[in-house]
């Protein structure tokens, strides 16, 4: 998901429990960690009524993933704003984030900015992202490319996917910066090391038609083929009408670098 990882919670999850968090929600993170999701809830649900701030956070990703509960944005939405009230960075991005996005819950973007605001400027990186995005598209906020630009440049910086080909898109559109395919294309591919559906398919697109990259069907073929074996349901069609315009050989050339690309994460692509 775009927004704080289990495994970033766990990691949080697991400082709030060696520093002396309360004992419904150690019982909770036990039961979490053996998917006993029917008892952490239990746990966690009589500790944040008691105002615990890691069982909050934990409430509201159990009800927006619907581990243990129906999936209930709302009250996803309740416990994270409990925590994010308290100071937890994670709750402040997941919540932000609901709310920007609007999927389940009305969508507030004046509120979005905010806690994503207080998150990104404590450094979560998903935050940083969504809140890029929000400027991008004046919601909430007045449209600025230069802001949203230097956002995603931020989280890009830390290897999130999700911005780095949103920065390749503004880079090929001119958005806040000089446009320049070229740069847009590199970022791209950093996207796709990261299995990126939209990313592989601009990447394919780039080196089908030549945008910012020598026109190079067999390296297109190359970034078909490894779309379509992450399921990416355009990538399939796209590598066979390629395969129908090509060679066997240049087929086999494409094929034979697919080995090599994937063992350098994807630098000699």
């Amino acid at each position: 998901m775009a927004r704080s990882t289990w495994a970033f919670a766990l990691a949080m999850a697991a400082t709030f429990a060696a520093s002396g968090a309360g004992a419904d929600y150690r019982e909770g993170y036990a039961a979490y960690l053996r998917k006993d999701y029917a008892t952490a809830v239990t746990a966690w649900t009589e500790a944040g009524e008691l105002g615990d701030m890691s069982a909050q956070f934990g409430l509201g990703l159990l009800y927006e993933t619907g581990d243990g509960v129906a999936v209930d944005i709302g009250a996803a939405a309740h416990w994270y704003q409990l925590a994010a009230e308290q100071g937890d960075i994670g709750a402040q991005s997941n919540l932000g984030t609901i709310l920007a996005k609007g999927e389940g819950i009305a969508p507030d973007y004046a509120e979005a900015m905010h806690w994503l605001g207080l998150a990104a400027e404590q450094g979560d990186v998903n935050a940083t992202y969504e809140l890029a995005a929000l400027y991008e598209q004046g919601y909430g906020t007045e449209q600025n490319f230069e802001a949203a630009l230097r956002l995603y440049q931020q989280a890009a910086a830390q290897n999130h996917a999700s911005a780095q080909f949103a920065l390749g898109l503004m880079h090929a559109a001119g958005r806040g910066v000089t446009a320049d395919l070229a740069e847009a294309v590199r970022l791209y591919q950093h996207a796709a090391a990261q299995a990126h559906p939209d990313a592989l398919i601009a990447l394919i697109d780039a080196y089908t038609d030549g945008l910012g990259v020598a026109k190079d069907e067999i390296t297109a073929l190359l970034w078909a083929t490894l779309a379509a074996s992450r399921g990416i349901p355009e990538a399939g069609a796209r590598r066979d009408q390629l395969e129908a315009a090509l060679s066997e050989a240049d087929i086999a050339e494409a094929r034979r670098r697919i080995g090599p690309c994937v063992m350098s994460g994807f630098a000699t692509c």
